[in-house]
């Protein structure tokens, strides 16, 4: 109780005992402070470790992936291109390849055409899904990344409007387009990886799509998938696909689902065919 008395109906501390209460309550303070700080490090390490929540692509394995996948590749699809800051780079790394970048949103879809790609870029105004549709996206800030066909919950973001948007199936895109084989596709569209793979599904049963480079995290949830229904469906379409984990040193190969990587951290996963480098190395 470190000395504390009475006086009437009031506590009274003598001022021995309130010199050791100032002393104690200090170190409480200082002991807190540093092991906030220590858990704060060690979070940081393991999420170094895990390959989880670094959302730079230079430091995040990300541009690791790129410099493996793209000098080799003809046909590149960018599922989400927002402004293009990841086109761009793409394009520096292999700037012979046809690309083929979707951006469903209008005012983002402006900016993204206002910058200078090579004339083997191919921008489109529409989304990928599970079919061809309408949606709408809900809109949480100009050109922002966050944009998404599912509303946010248990984020600090607030939606500012919604707009009507189109959307296409990958199967009828490549058939429409003559598009046969895909070398590598990014996928970043905020929750909705899982529809854009079963608008896919004549071209993963045919190991058509090489390498697919997709965003796990938070956004599942918003989008009720689990990275287990990812991993089901691809493997019901075509079993020789395998799984990597983006590491900030390079993918990793993940041999099984385990119900541990289900952990909603934002991290960075490859799907490639059994018949690409990266699977037979």
């Amino acid at each position: 109780m470190l000395g504390l008395c009475t006086e009437g109906s009031l506590y009274v501390m003598s001022t021995r005992n309130r010199t050791l209460y100032a002393r104690a309550k200090k170190a409480i303070v200082t002991a807190a402070a540093s092991s906030r700080l220590a858990y704060r490090l060690s979070r940081q390490i393991v999420y170094r470790h895990d390959g989880d929540n670094d959302g730079d692509m230079f430091t995040n394995g990300e541009h690791c992936v790129m410099q493996l996948v793209l000098p080799g590749a003809q046909v590149v699809f960018d599922v989400g291109a927002n402004v293009g800051d990841w086109l761009q780079v793409a394009c520096s790394i292999n700037p012979r390849a046809e690309y083929h970048a979707f951006e469903p949103s209008g005012a983002t879809y402006a900016k993204l055409a206002s910058r200078s790609f090579a004339k083997s870029v191919r921008l489109v105004n529409a989304g990928l899904g599970a079919d061809d549709a309408e949606s709408e996206l809900f809109i949480y800030g100009a050109a922002a990344g966050t944009n998404s066909v599912y509303q946010r919950r248990g984020t600090s973001l607030e939606v500012r409007e919604r707009e009507s948007i189109k959307i296409v199936a990958l199967d009828h895109y490549c058939r429409d387009n003559g598009v046969e084989t895909i070398d590598f596709m990014k996928i970043d569209v905020e929750g909705h990886e899982l529809a854009v793979l079963r608008g896919a599904k004549d071209s993963l049963a045919r190991g058509a799509v090489k390498v697919i480079a997709f965003e796990y995290g938070g956004t599942f949830i918003d989008s009720r998938t689990l990275l287990a229904d990812v991993w089901d469906l691809v493997h019901s379409l075509n079993s020789g696909y395998q799984f990597f984990k983006v590491h900030h040193d390079g993918p990793r190969r993940v041999s099984r689902y385990r119900q541990h990587h289900e952990t909603f951290q934002y991290s960075n996963w490859l799907i490639v065919a059994s018949d690409h480098h990266l699977a037979l190395s």
